[in-house]
């Protein structure tokens, strides 16, 4: 008796046969019933099993972390659309106010190995420009941006500091030096 499924899978195992039966399922998924059914299909089977699918891929990828990378580097480099949308992205983004202050963070960040935690919120009306003044290596406060580079700051320019200093007094009421002491 013949047993088509065996034969199947002994026939899908060759290279050639491999080819001509992805070819074929391609053309049958691009079908609008097959696509709408498996679409329904693949909506219920993610609402019953969300848990396990976000595991299974969290999984994946830490498992497969270098082969993800890269491919990811190899169809950035080979793919020159894929690389100029993710450059034209990137750039609208560093435009934005946020991508802004990211951008003053990492520099930051590199050159004096200062974290940053924002002690006070920022008051300012959004017209006016703020930059975010380091009283110590961890420790930011907002200032309006012609106030901060009023006098410009280097690490052998104290009065940068001093400068400052006075402003956050005038603006928020704190002593720089005594809320350091504490």
């Amino acid at each position: 008796m013949f047993k088509a499924r065996e034969y199947y899978i002994v026939y899908n195992q060759k290279p050639e046969n491999k080819k001509r039966s992805r070819e074929l399922q391609k053309i049958y998924r691009q079908q609008p019933e097959v696509k709408q059914k498996h679409n329904e299909y693949s909506k219920e089977y993610y609402l019953k099993n969300k848990e396990k699918i976000k595991n299974y891929q969290k999984n994946y990828q830490e498992s497969n972390k270098q082969n993800i990378n890269q491919k990811r580097r190899q169809t950035y480099n080979t793919n020159i659309e894929y690389k100029k949308r993710k450059q034209e992205q990137y750039n609208t983004y560093l435009h934005t106010k946020k991508g802004k202050m990211a951008i003053a963070k990492r520099n930051n960040k590199r050159k004096r190995n200062l974290k940053t935690i924002i002690l006070i919120n920022n008051a300012f009306p959004k017209e006016i420009n703020i930059e975010y003044h380091h009283i110590n290596k961890l420790f930011v406060v907002p200032l309006p941006k012609i106030t901060h580079r009023y006098i410009n700051g280097t690490n052998k320019n104290k009065s940068h500091i001093k400068h400052n200093e006075i402003w956050i007094k005038k603006l928020y009421c704190i002593d720089v030096k005594l809320f350091l002491e504490q």
